[in-house]
């Protein structure tokens, strides 16, 4: 029976992390990785369970993570295979289910169980069989008076241990001071802007959450951005923090109106804590600041008619009303917000309104209400649902309209939430604040509107810029005694791959604004285009919403058959700092496509000598960077492509080339992952793939490739002198297997890798055996075709040391200079790659003028079409951009 999974989630639900099983399931390991780059946390959980049940059973996960985190991506192992998933709109995801359903096949299934929960179910699990499951999710850590903490959520379960592994990286532009985790014994590296942290522990018990902290230091107004612009002909994104200096800033003086639900709904430990809570914000108030206290339920009650000064008298008098004050009657909420919204004021105006229900007497239609409650100028209007039974769209709704936020305290928790809340409002040091990127052509930030800012805190913008260069961006708000503005010239970069993540903050922070928006509006067609517009930005971002799901299939044919577009996972670790932007235009190696030490360089050719003989003309930049983010963003979860050792093994060379190592570089995260791959796939005699010796060699490449910009690694030493060792023993029959053989012993013997008789002798004499001078071609039983044999045997020759003016590279020359790359011949991808090894390995002996112009011809034209076709598979890719990075 075809088993097909899949993971539906219901409305809303976006949360994963951590996820435990049912009886009769072990924990075999339990590894975290966070990655936090000025706030912005990735967390990546890989989990593997065994059952140990004598039959076949329905396996339970359950789940959940922090509510202001977005799930990136989840994946599941189902009998050794990775099932990955697809954004689908809500109706299309439920059909599907139950036409498969109906079918009698295999789902599973991924329930919302209430309170930030959510349970898979997946059926057969076969017993004493491991599954795998892994998550990445991302959140915007809070800045608090210069302390970032982060929180890792683990089930309570005291009777089952598990191998725990978690670690974690910090960098941050501000200067750290401190970093501590209480509530796990670990081991760190600290330095000024980097944290190195590892918990590890073979069997442990998960009792208690993992916590860290760590605190930097901010002199000085700061104003930070980051940026993601993939293509410079597309419109870019933009992150901007926005941070007080930590020294005493005069604070600015305020107006508070606390307006508390006192209907007999709140009778309990809710009114209890509630005037706990309104005591608290009443003694938190500055000398300077004027408040009043408004109590409803079917009638509205005032602690006085006007505002008073914050002086203690007034406090004290205040205590006392708070605490006469007892729960009854109905909920007159239109009367108390129309009360507390009449104050004009001109310092800042903050109401704090606090209910645990919906309006029952007075005007109780959402809507009229919702156009009745309008904002005054300098109010912000915070709304605090407590308990299970409201209106949460009539909340949501008053506090977007107001300019505040709503926020949603469960009963037991509403003294520590709002205690929380006024110690972090009680100091506005900045008001009217306004963003001005009129030089970058910023467009659609967000939050349209921020009115203050407090001592301790941040604001945070994003949103899209269209011009770059090094622009002026101005802050201009108002302070304590007068109106200030913050200059600052920020390089808006023309194309940087760097910090996805940017994107998916900014795509995030839209579908909520345009939820928000959608649900004020009837069923009409104004709702349903926002409606589009949110399924359309959940699909690209790859996030659950309300009316859209995650669904995971088996194989590919299944996404075809239901016309499902795969959601390729997206690696969103922030590679840079804020304000710094790398470059991918010109990129140093020291490897083989430009550099001294690979086996495209040297006295070879190399980028100088490419030059020279005017191998640096203009290409299309672009189709590089694009094509390495699109080799990236399809890499599988084992660290491979496609499962496939030489497709694998050229992407390595691809990012390689590109100035990334497994230690350094945008893609390093990439190359680390797909060496370990290459690792695991090695058999004891050495061979890294059992179906053909060319895909060993070019491996065997791309490994010593790898160890030559690694600082010579011993382990990775060891694992090619074993693949050299199966290379050498093994008769090579084809051009091709010569060709990559030859430029992998080139390398490796520049770094004492080949030792025996290792020898590019075996090389040459195969070529020239083999070499018909009269037509230069190889024999007839070769699986290339004349040109791309003639290539490939003018490379190794080239790499034997033979002189560019030697006879048997005349003749290469002229078949090459015939046989240019044509777009109407649909050219072989792995040709125009071994042709423009050889044409520039060649230096300034001869002219390829015409085959560089050739090349350049294809890269606008034939690139583009031949990515937008199926033909798009990784080696394709992988060929173009090898190709391309040898002209540049």
């Amino acid at each position: 029976m075809k088993k097909i999974i899949i993971l539906f989630l219901f409305p809303c639900c976006i949360y994963a992390g951590v996820l435990t099983p049912q009886r009769n399931v072990t924990e075999k390991s339990h590894k975290v990785h966070v990655d936090i780059r000025d706030q912005l946390a990735i967390t990546t959980v890989t989990q593997v369970f065994e059952s140990n049940a004598l039959r076949n059973l329905e396996m339970m996960y359950k789940f959940s993570i922090p509510p202001s985190a977005k799930i990136h991506h989840l994946s599941m192992w189902v009998n050794g295979v990775e099932m990955l998933g697809a954004i689908v709109e809500k109706n299309k995801a439920s059909k599907i289910y139950e036409e498969i359903t109906k079918a009698k096949r295999d789902p599973a299934l991924l329930e919302y169980l209430g309170n930030g929960n959510y349970q898979i179910k997946v059926f057969p699990v076969q017993p004493h069989k491991q599954q795998k499951i892994k998550m990445v999710y991302w959140q915007n850590l809070e800045y608090d008076s210069g302390v970032v903490q982060y929180k890792y959520l683990l089930e309570q379960e005291k009777s089952r241990k598990t191998h725990f592994k978690l670690t974690a990286n910090v960098f941050s532009s501000m200067k750290i001071t401190q970093f501590d985790c209480p509530t796990h014994k670990n081991k760190r590296k600290v330095s000024s802007s980097k944290v190195k942290m590892r918990i590890e522990h073979e069997e442990m018990l998960p009792s208690n959450d993992v916590e860290f902290y760590y605190k930097v230091k901010c002199e000085d107004w700061r104003m930070d951005f980051c940026f993601f612009r993939p293509d410079p002909k597309k419109d870019g994104y933009f992150t901007a923090f926005l941070t007080p200096p930590q020294k005493k800033v005069e604070v600015m003086s305020k107006a508070v109106t606390f307006v508390l639900d006192t209907s007999g709904s709140m009778l309990g430990e809710k009114i209890t804590q509630a005037k706990k809570a309104i005591s608290y914000g009443v003694k938190s108030l500055n000398e300077t600041d004027t408040f009043n206290i408004i109590a409803f339920e079917s009638e509205i009650s005032s602690f006085s008619d006007k505002r008073l000064t914050a002086t203690n008298k007034n406090k004290q008098d205040a205590q006392k009303f708070i605490s006469n004050l007892h729960a009854m009657g109905s909920t007159n909420i239109s009367a108390a917000l129309k009360q507390a919204l009449a104050v004009k004021t001109l310092r800042p105006h903050m109401v704090v309104f606090i209910t645990d229900g919906k309006p029952t007497t007075g005007e109780t239609n959402r809507d009229i209400l919702l156009k009745n409650i309008k904002h005054q100028e300098n109010t912000r209007l915070f709304t605090f649902g407590v308990g299970l039974e409201l209106d949460v769209k009539l909340l949501k709704g008053l506090a977007q309209d107001n300019k505040g936020l709503y926020f949603y305290i469960p009963k037991q928790l509403v003294e520590l939430k709002l205690s929380r809340f006024f110690n972090k409002v009680s100091s506005p040091v900045l008001s009217n604040i306004s963003l001005d990127l009129t030089g970058a052509k910023a467009h659609r930030i967000l939050p349209e509107v921020t009115t203050e800012l407090f001592a301790g805190s941040q604001i945070v913008f994003t949103g899209k810029f269209s011009k770059y260069g090094r622009l002026l961006v101005n802050l201009i708000a108002t302070t304590a005694n007068t109106k200030i503005k913050i200059e600052k010239h920020i390089n808006f970069p023309q194309e940087t791959m760097n910090n996805r993540v940017v994107k998916k903050l900014w795509m995030s922070e839209q579908i909520d604004f345009l939820i928000a928006a959608q649900q004020k509006f009837p069923i009409d067609k104004q709702s349903a285009e926002l409606r589009n517009e949110i399924i359309r930005l959940s699909k690209e971002v790859g996030i659950v919403t309300p009316y859209t799901s995650y669904l995971v299939l088996e194989k590919d044919e299944d996404y075809r058959t239901w016309d499902i577009k795969m959601h390729r996972y997206e690696d969103p670790v922030v590679k840079e700092p804020r304000g710094h932007v790398k470059s991918t235009k010109s990129v140093k190696t020291n490897l083989a496509l430009g550099g001294s030490n690979g086996a495209f360089g040297s006295r070879f050719g190399g980028k100088k000598n490419m030059l020279k003989v005017g191998g640096g003309i203009n290409t299309n930049n672009s189709i590089v960077a694009q094509n390495l983010q699109r080799l990236a963003d399809m890499q599988c979860l084992d660290g491979s492509w496609e499962h496939n050792v030489k497709s694998t093994s050229l992407v390595i060379l691809c990012f390689l080339h590109s100035g990334s190592s497994w230690v350094r570089g945008q893609y390093k995260t990439n190359v680390k992952k797909a060496v370990r791959f290459l690792r695991d796939s090695q058999q004891s005699q050495g061979s890294f793939s059992n179906k053909a010796l060319i895909e060993h060699i070019i491996a065997t490449f791309a490994m010593v490739e790898v160890y030559s910009s690694s600082n010579y690694n011993p382990i990775l030493r060891s694992c090619i002198n074993k693949a050299l060792r199966y290379m050498t023993k093994n008769n090579k029959t084809e051009i091709s297997e010569v060709a990559w053989a030859a430029m992998t012993l080139f390398v490796a013997k520049k770094f004492a890798l080949v030792a025996e008789s290792f020898s590019l002798d075996k090389m040459e004499n195969f070529v020239v055996v083999n070499l018909d001078k009269n037509y230069y071609r190889m024999p007839k039983s070769s699986a290339v075709d004349v040109k791309t044999a003639t290539a490939m045997a003018m490379s190794v020759l080239l790499f034997c040391d033979y002189s560019n003016t030697h006879e048997y590279l005349a003749g290469g020359v002229a078949i090459l200079d015939n046989n240019k790359p044509n777009l109407e011949k649909n050219i072989d991808l792995e040709y125009g790659f071994w042709g423009s090894l050889a044409m520039y390995k060649m230096k300034h002996s001869y002219d390829v003028d015409g085959w560089r112009e050739a090349i350049a011809r294809v890269d606008y034209r034939y690139i583009q079409k031949i990515l937008s076709n199926n033909n798009n598979s990784v080696e394709n890719i992988a060929f173009i951009t090898l190709t391309l990075q040898i002209q540049k």
